[in-house]
C-alpha cells in the first residue's frame, strides 16, 4: 500500500504518541513500511536487531525472492524518528512483546477482528493480517478515535 501524501504520514506520526497501544502498533507499522520502503509482511515477520533514535535495524525472516528454492533472511532499516515521532520506541515496545510472548510475528492481530481502533478490546494470539493492517490504517486516517 502506498501512502498518498504528507498529511497521511503526519497523521500516522501523531498516532505514535497515543496512549492506546493498538494505535501505536498500527501507526508504527505504517511508518516503518513507508519510510523503510518495506512490505508489511517483511516487517511483520521480522526481528528488531537494533533500535535507536536515529535508525531501526531489523531482519525479515524471509525475503520475497527465492535463490535456489530458498528464501533467505532480508536485512532492513528505517528511520528511528519520523516527523518528530519516536518510531524506535514503538517498534522496541512491540519487539519486547514479541520476545515475551515467544511468537515469530511483530504485529499481533486485534479482536474483534473487524473493529476500528477505538473499538479494539485486546490483542489476539495471531499475527495481524494484511487486510486488518490496511483496514485499521484506513480507519485511523478517516479519523477513527483511539
Amino acid at each position: 500500500a502506498v501512502l498518498a501524501n504528507l498529511a497521511s504520514l503526519a497523521r500516522f506520526a501523531e498516532g505514535i504518541s497515543s496512549q492506546c497501544p493498538y494505535t501505536r502498533c498500527v501507526c508504527a507499522a505504517w511508518l516503518a513500511c513507508a519510510f523503510g520502503a518495506l512490505r508489511f509482511m517483511h516487517v511483520q515477520y521480522a526481528e528488531i536487531l537494533e533500535s535507536t533514535a536515529y535508525s531501526v535495524h531489523g531482519k525479515a525472516r524471509r525475503d520475497k525472492k527465492r535463490e535456489r528454492g530458498l528464501r533467505r533472511p532480508m536485512p532492513w532499516r528505517c528511520p528511528g524518528t519520523v516527523l518528530s515521532a519516536p518510531l524506535h520506541k514503538a517498534l522496541s515496545e512491540l519487539s519486547a512483546r514479541q520476545h515475551r510472548s515467544g511468537v515469530d510475528f511483530l504485529f499481533p492481530g486485534t479482536y474483534p477482528t473487524r473493529a476500528l481502533l477505538g473499538e479494539v478490546q485486546g490483542w489476539a494470539d495471531v499475527p495481524m493480517s494484511s487486510s486488518q493492517f490496511v483496514a485499521l490504517g484506513a480507519g485511523w486516517l478517516r479519523g477513527s478515535p483511539d
